[in-house]
């Protein structure tokens, strides 16, 4: 749950494989990965040299690796592989399980991971200073690990009727809460606290359960998104997902540099904004898919 998918079967990943020993997973799983995460993060900081020029200096650079902040996007592929790493440890430990054991996990991990960053933020009010997840590249999966159960959790589940209302109801109240929170919480610490957190939050939480359960109910395996012709464009559109999170920063910068949507037109024009969206996310899926063509290249966008 949350972020691009690296594949359409990631969310299975917990599932028990008979035969399948954490040697095997990793050699499988990991490389499918690090190669795209070695690739994306040579090539932005590339973008940040040439493009930007920046003076990138070895300490810098392992600062920010060790940061994950090599670029605006590319935690995401720290998260992606401390989950890959840990997925060996979590299956023997939720096999058998219940759905609602599961939830119950995932649950507890999410508001564990609300608590630490609860806790940072009032002890930061009281004057002390806190640095959590750090260094992010090793650490940053951790909030992450319960939103990973939940899924698995919640894989199957199709809403019908007034619990699929009920989710869509629970949808937008939390959505409403993280909107106010951004528009008040500065004012007042201790709401920021209860209702803040950014990806770390509970409405941010209820958010990102609710709309995988949504989407899952109206995109199930038994509906017509799911069977042919539809289901086969789908399932090579989620194989080219990562190489399009990798590559659309990039063109989105470029054009950002370029006259008709240069950054400061567009952030003030909503119509232009959503050009630009259109713009990048057909030449980031054209782009990919013809990369995806070349032996040679396919494997730094994941296949």
């Amino acid at each position: 749950m949350g972020g691009p998918g690296v594949h359409h079967g990631q969310r299975r990943l917990l599932a028990p494989r008979p035969g399948e020993g954490a040697r095997a997973f990793y050699a499988r799983r990991l490389q499918r990965i690090a190669i795209p995460l070695v690739v994306a993060h040579v090539g932005y900081l590339l973008v940040r040299w040439l493009m930007f020029g920046e003076q990138l200096t070895i300490p810098q650079i392992v600062r920010d690796l060790l940061h994950a902040q090599v670029f605006v996007h590319l935690y995401f592929f720290w998260i992606i592989l401390g989950l890959y790493l840990i997925t060996p440890l979590l299956r023997p430990a939720l096999a058998g399980r219940t759905r609602n054991e599961l939830l119950v996990i995932g649950g507890a991990c999410v508001g564990w991971t609300w608590a630490v960053w609860a806790g940072a933020q009032i002890l930061g009010i009281a004057g002390a200073r806190t640095v959590i997840w750090q260094p992010a590249a090793l650490t940053l999966f951790l909030p992450y690990i319960g939103y990973f159960v939940l899924g698995f959790a919640l894989r199957d589940l199709v809403l019908r009727r007034g619990a699929l209302l009920g989710a869509i109801g629970l949808f937008g109240v939390a959505e409403f809460l993280v909107v106010w929170q951004y528009a008040v919480g500065a004012q007042n610490p201790m709401l920021a606290v209860v209702a803040g957190g950014g990806y770390q939050g509970l409405p941010v939480a209820l958010t990102a359960v609710a709309i995988f359960v949504i989407s899952r109910s109206f995109i199930s395996s038994s509906s017509p998104a799911a069977r042919p012709p539809l289901g086969a464009v789908a399932r090579h559109l989620g194989e080219l997902s990562l190489g399009v999170f990798i590559l659309h920063v990039f063109l989105l910068n470029v054009a950002w540099k370029s006259a008709p949507f240069a950054f400061d037109v567009v952030n003030q024009n909503l119509p232009l904004t959503l050009l630009l969206w259109v713009v990048v996310t057909v030449l980031s899926f054209a782009a990919c898919a013809l990369i995806a063509r070349v032996p040679i290249l396919r494997k730094t966008i994941g296949f």
